[in-house]
């Protein structure tokens, strides 16, 4: 048994745990591994050349009290059925962060589908996720209106920017945020795309970037990723 980072010829098999563990909705199940995933963002434990768990140290950059610190985002934590309740997170784990202190990375993040699980190898909560539901209706009375709406572009630099404007002014007085590029950005709207949803960029009187919105419509109800302003 061997922990190692993965290479190129490792994709397949990475790609069928994923799909086994998860999903294998298409569009994003393709898009996402031949656009995003990284074999060298991810550390994975092999019987001889048989890769049976992996997970994923996706790099990001986050802005902490003033100051832009590298990161990694752990993300697709899977392990091979038959060599499930073996223990193997004991030992992937570990390999995990000294990976991270290898890559110079203070910091890490994940989201959790169990606090429990991670707590004991040194993580602890620093966010909370907030679910609003709102009535249609109680929209529908907020009467002014201002600017226009158009839909973004993934492919058009111009539309990019705009979003990373009101992105960078709506967290300016935030801690603990991404710094996204104009590649994350294409990434968060080909995401959305796949999952059949939409992004819209809101423009002043004075035609300048004042909002955005990225939305799915499902089971009669609109629900909103992400809103900046």
């Amino acid at each position: 048994m061997k922990t190692q980072i993965l290479t190129e010829k490792d994709l397949p098999s990475a790609k069928k745990l994923w799909g086994y563990a998860f999903e294998t909705d298409e569009p994003f199940y393709t898009w996402y591994f031949d656009e995003v995933f990284d074999p060298q963002n991810a550390l994975g434990i092999f019987i001889e050349d048989r890769l049976i768990s992996y997970l994923q140290l996706v790099p990001y950059t986050l802005r902490v009290r003033n100051h832009d610190f590298p990161a990694s985002y752990i993300v697709g934590v899977v392990t091979d059925p038959a060599y499930r309740s073996k223990g193997l997170m004991q030992i992937l784990m570990p390999k995990a962060i000294e990976e991270i202190h290898a890559r110079n990375q203070s910091i890490s993040i994940l989201m959790p589908f169990e606090t429990t699980f991670y707590r004991p190898y040194g993580w602890e909560l620093c966010y909370s996720q907030v679910v609003y539901e709102v009535p249609i209706y109680n929209l529908s009375q907020q009467n002014k209106k201002m600017g226009n709406y158009t839909p973004v572009d993934a492919q058009n630099d111009a539309d990019i920017e705009a979003l990373q404007q009101v992105y960078s002014k709506f967290l300016e007085s935030y801690n603990g945020y991404v710094q996204r590029t104009r590649q994350g950005w294409k990434w968060i709207l080909e995401d959305l795309e796949c999952a059949g949803g939409y992004a819209y960029l809101l423009w002043d009187e004075q035609n300048q970037p004042a909002g955005y919105i990225l939305y799915l419509l499902k089971d009669n109800a609109l629900r909103a990723i992400e809103i900046g302003y």
